[in-house]
């Protein structure tokens, strides 16, 4: 009875809400980086809960990543996993550089000049911290002989 209710869960709770949640993923960078452009552009903050659903992706990859019995199809396609955990990173380092923009849109309080240079350099730390993070734990580790 247990695998019969782990296998159900999985397939109507945890992969219907993934599958699309794959698809999605690839243009989070893109719908973030539209919000920067929009608040720079018409200088209003953007509003949107990005940050919700970015921790939502992430939550449903650490699920995936925590118990192998719902990582099982992720490790037939082993390019998903890493590849779905790099999107989320950059688009948190975006994420954060909006954050930096919506500030500066809805206070006003740097200049734009200087919140545009701050958001640069908050997506390049993160994009540091990631590097950082898979030099230490590489995607590909080389096989022994």
């Amino acid at each position: 009875m247990g695998t019969v209710l782990k296998w159900f869960l999985a397939i109507f709770f945890y992969h219907s809400i993934m599958i699309p949640f794959l698809f999605i993923l690839p243009f989070l960078p893109f719908m973030i980086y539209s919000d920067i452009t929009n608040a720079l552009a018409f200088e209003v903050p953007s509003g949107s809960g990005f940050l919700i659903v970015l921790f939502m992706f992430a939550f449903w990859i650490y699920l995936a990543l925590r118990f192998e019995f719902l990582g099982k199809i992720y490790k037939k396609i082993t390019i998903l996993l890493p590849l779905a955990q790099l999107i989320v990173y950059i688009s948190l380092g975006i994420g954060v550089a909006q954050l930096i923009i919506d500030s500066w849109a809805d206070n006003g309080t740097p200049n734009k000049g200087m919140a545009i240079f701050l958001a640069i350099l908050a997506f390049i730390g993160v994009r540091l911290l990631v590097s950082l993070f898979y030099w230490k734990f590489p995607i590909a580790r080389p096989t022994r002989k």
